[in-house]
């Protein structure tokens, strides 16, 4: 394996170490925010107070990869329950957007880092989100991954034909 893909496949073999399971998704989500957190942090060629800046923006950044891996866990366990599936996905969204706030209010009234740069480093969750057919090209191309389509639902070619069958 070549040397560049080295620390990718490091961070692949800590999600199934931390979860159980390769979570394709988490990890595409994790990389874009990564990603999207080393190029704004360009940024701070822009800015006064550099350190100021960078540690609100890291400070984010930290905040939208946990709101991921909790919104990963919620959904995994949620989707298993039946019909108590509402209520607690209710719950956790509830509880993880107080854990933001506790941590974002935290960060603001201590004064040790930029709150508004911590907002735009949580903001790169909805970012890594929009790039996350991107990398999960990337991902699917460096690992050989093959798409895994779930029982029950239709190819992509399935469902064009059945769809032009309806039409006549």
């Amino acid at each position: 394996m070549p040397k560049k893909y080295l620390m990718i496949k490091a961070v692949m073999t800590d999600v199934e170490n931390v979860t159980g399971k390769v979570d394709r998704t988490l990890l595409e989500l994790w990389t874009g925010i990564g990603v999207t957190g080393v190029l704004g942090q360009a940024v701070v060629f822009f800015v006064n107070r550099k350190v100021y800046f960078t540690i609100g923006w890291w400070y984010g950044i930290m905040l939208s990869l946990f709101m991921a891996w909790h919104m990963w866990r919620a959904l995994d366990r949620g989707l298993d329950m039946g019909d108590g599936a509402t209520g607690y996905l209710t719950r956790s969204n509830i509880i993880r957007y107080v854990v933001v706030a506790v941590a974002y209010i935290a960060l603001a009234a201590m004064d040790y880092g930029n709150p508004v740069a911590a907002f735009a480093g949580v903001l790169m969750l909805k970012v890594a989100a929009y790039i996350q057919p991107f990398t999960h090209k990337v991902f699917k191309k460096m690992f050989g991954w093959e798409d895994i389509c779930p029982p029950g639902i239709p190819d992509e070619e399935d469902f064009e034909t059945s769809s032009e069958e309806n039409e006549s």
